[in-house]
């Protein structure tokens, strides 16, 4: 029997009707190009059409952007090869300006390989159409290239008989992009969907004798702008099964702390600081325990403390901690769920100083390993704490004992008559900074050995390399959980060995989807 409630598809002949159409997607664009072949439908339609599909519904740049489905981007090139230039130059403008909106469109372009796509057909392509196609691949390739894109990049480059292939300067332009990343280069990607967290399993206990501390990098990416005070993210939710332990959430742009003792009645804490969606922050979260007076609660961002309070009582239990979530609470549902990314993952048994956070935010958001060797400061501090380190190792190599005296100092000393004077002479003269390069002694001089300490939240002084690899750090790790270190759904725990466990079985967390 024929469907009565779809209609024939020579019968279409609007593209509103193609999107009301119970048929899948990739029928749907099939129907799409059959009209604009015949010339039925106006380049506006087609724009709005093709948009509708691609985030499954009327599409607005605040409201809704995100693309719900890679595929629907590949039908979309297909559909736009039987478009005209004009017309493929209005649907990327707009595609070009939701992928630098959303962290999650870049993703999905990423997984159907659009760079090799876009370089295959970037040769017969218009100039005014190219240009965009161009500035789309810088686009792509600061978020993500793989080594065959990067190939077949250079070889839209290689000359031919001598002569370069079109567009071959401007594609320098991609490679200079390239490195211009804002952020780590790997992390987390929380979708904002229901049931989607990263589930960490039982804690034996909490390490709250000496205080705890938890730290990540993070970015807030909402789906849209406008649930955005209705929404309350969690960053993280460790709790027993009776709803005791504690919580951070977003409320709007706020941070708000929890600590429950019993179920129903805690603490709360607001962070005076406001955080702006799409930028990435280092926020650390210092619960600070006191055995006779009042517990503290501080939260550093960005290495500088912004806020901090004292906590009237302490969260005290002896049952296991079998509620811990990053990203979300134990009911997952879709008000609760963090949208955004995170890079690694850390939780210390121990309260951190705002020195030894000031250290670690200094390591930059790309760092993911355990503070255990300090050669690995070299790959993620600043250039200029590079230098100090480099002045420090060459200082410390230049011998303090004069060198013994030649002949002609001998001399000098007869004809001086004064031993303190002579003494003094030979010092200045055969002091190895006397012959060393301009470069030795600008790095032996004060000015630049006192710059190896970097500056505190309070203004002290301190030196990184030895706050981070004293192995404090790298001994009070309880878990870490670093975005390389996965298996499918599984998220291997990457603290160090020899640390003491805190849960009940496996230390490995999962990451739902």
């Amino acid at each position: 029997m024929a469907d009565l409630t779809r209609p024939p598809l020579c019968d279409i002949k609007r593209p509103e009707e193609v999107v009301k159409m119970s048929m899948t997607d990739n029928l749907k664009f099939a129907v799409l190009i059959g009209l604009i072949e015949v010339g039925q439908v106006s380049n506006r339609e087609v724009v709005n059409t093709v948009l509708h599909l691609l985030v499954g519904g009327e599409f607005d740049m605040e409201l809704n952007f995100v693309v719900q489905d890679a595929q629907n981007v590949k039908h979309m090139l297909e559909l736009l090869d039987h478009c005209p230039a004009n017309l493929q130059a209005e649907v990327w403008s707009v595609f070009i300006a939701i992928l630098k909106k959303s962290v999650r469109n870049l993703q999905a372009c990423t997984e159907i390989g659009l760079i090799e796509h876009v370089l295959a057909r970037l040769q017969q392509a218009e100039p005014i159409v190219a240009d965009l196609l161009i500035e789309m691949l810088g686009v792509l390739a600061s978020y993500s290239i793989t080594v065959k894109e990067l190939k077949l990049l250079f070889g839209a480059m290689k000359a031919v008989n001598g002569k370069w292939p079109r567009h071959s300067a401007k594609l320098l332009n991609v490679l200079k992009q390239m490195p211009h990343r804002n952020g780590p280069d790997v992390f987390f990607s929380f979708p904002g969907r229901k049931g989607s967290a990263i589930v960490l399993p039982p804690l034996a206990k909490w390490p709250y004798e000496n205080g705890f501390t938890f730290s990540t990098w993070f970015r807030l990416d909402p789906i849209n702008s406008v649930n955005i005070e209705r929404e309350k993210p969690y960053l993280y939710c460790f709790k027993t099964s009776k709803g005791v332990g504690y919580t951070a959430h977003f409320v709007g742009n706020c941070l708000v702390l929890t600590s429950m003792k019993v179920k129903g009645k805690g603490f709360q804490h607001c962070v005076k600081y406001e955080f702006q969606p799409r930028k990435w922050y280092m926020i650390a979260i210092v619960y600070i325990y006191n055995r006779w007076t009042k517990s503290e609660i501080k939260c550093l961002v960005n290495g500088q403390l912004a806020s901090s309070t004292e906590m009237a009582w302490l969260v005290s239990t002896n049952d296991p901690f079998d509620k811990c979530y990053v990203g979300a609470t134990p009911e997952l549902d879709e008000e609760r769920v963090f949208c955004g990314q995170m890079a690694a993952i850390y939780l210390f048994s121990e309260a951190l100083t705002t020195q030894q956070i000031c250290a670690m935010h200094r390591l930059g958001p790309g760092y993911k390993s355990q503070f255990r060797f300090d050669n690995e400061c070299y790959l993620n501090l600043p250039d200029n704490h590079k230098r100090v380190s480099e002045a420090k190792a060459i200082l410390s190599s230049l011998s303090p004992t004069p060198l013994a005296p030649t002949e002609s100092t001998i001399h000098r000393t007869l004809v001086s008559g004064s031993t303190a004077a002579t003494t003094g002479a030979v010092t200045a003269d055969y002091h190895p900074s006397s012959f060393s390069s301009p470069t030795t002694a600008a790095l032996a001089s004060p000015g630049v050995a006192l710059a190896s300490a970097a500056p505190g939240a309070g203004g002290e002084s301190f030196d990184l390399v030895s706050v981070l690899y004293d192995g404090k750090l790298s001994s009070a790790i309880v878990f870490m959980y670093n975005p390389v270190a996965t298996d499918g759904q599984l998220c291997l725990q990457s603290a160090p060995k020899g640390n003491l466990s805190y849960f009940v079985h496996t230390p490995h967390s999962l990451m739902l989807q």
